[in-house]
């Protein structure tokens, strides 16, 4: 059994007997990984505050034969506001979710990880939670090898698309009206300024970002897309996005 260090953020925890959790953990440098934290449900346990979901920290874990042993955890950020308030919590619910749905065990992917962190920070002191949410699934998405097309019809590479841009999430991008008549299964019709924002989501940096002004009509196009354009990839639906559907509709 061999010790190491790294850092991680929780996205994911549940209950091993009477007084132990297993911790999922996306770490910078070893991808997602699992430990038992012994003891962290007992009343005066010292690592209980920082074994909660969005919690980002130093870690130390002893490698086990079968499962890791969270030896140390040394809290950098906690993101209170992200249990704290309840739009908050269901949008970083979900963006945890899509992480341990996209990702396998062992599998280091630092842009990933760099990606997650940096989207908690924001969902935790920002406002346009939605945004920040669909910057983070097309982003996410292209780091896991699904970036999809947006520069010419997906079939036969024509780049002038009419005024209406189809989209097919079973191909991955957008086609052309002659090519999609020939592809089976949904196709999304969006605007050329929406398909210029998706671009944007992948091209500018945070700072330019976070200071674009989306139109209600480009948000919901967005959502119309990505959703099933992730969901085709994962091949089912996300617990979490019905939560998150929920609790928009009460606020």
């Amino acid at each position: 059994m061999s010790l190491y260090k790294t850092e991680g953020i929780v996205i994911h925890h549940f209950d091993l007997g009477e007084a132990d959790k297993i911790i999922t953990f996306y770490t910078r440098d070893r991808g997602k990984v699992r430990a038992v934290a012994k003891g962290v449900r007992r009343p005066r346990s010292l690592q209980a505050g920082s074994t909660q979901l969005f919690t980002y920290a130093d870690l130390l874990i002893f490698r086990g034969k079968s499962l890791d042993k969270l030896s140390q955890v040394d809290p950098k950020e906690s993101f209170n506001m992200l249990r704290e308030d309840l739009l908050k919590m269901a949008y970083s619910t979900y963006i945890l979710e899509l992480v341990r749905e996209l990702t396998v065990e062992d599998d280091p992917n630092e842009g990933m990880f760099v990606l997650l962190l940096k989207t908690l920070y924001l969902l935790n002191e920002d406002t346009d939670l939605e945004m920040i949410t669909r910057i983070f699934e097309l982003r996410a998405m292209t780091l896991m090898g699904f970036r999809p097309n947006l520069d010419a019809c997906y079939q036969c590479g024509q780049e002038s698309l009419e005024t209406k841009i189809l989209f097919h999430p079973g191909s991955g991008g957008v086609v052309c009206s002659k090519c999609s008549q020939e592809m089976i299964g949904q196709k999304i019709v969006i605007s050329k300024g929406t398909l210029e924002i998706m671009k944007r989501f992948l091209k500018l940096n945070y700072q330019q970002l976070m200071k674009l002004k989306l139109s209600e009509y480009a948000r919901k196009e967005l959502e119309m897309v990505l959703e099933p354009f992730i969901q085709y990839h994962l091949d089912h639906k996300l617990k979490s996005l019905e939560f998150l559907k929920s609790v928009r509709g009460m606020v």
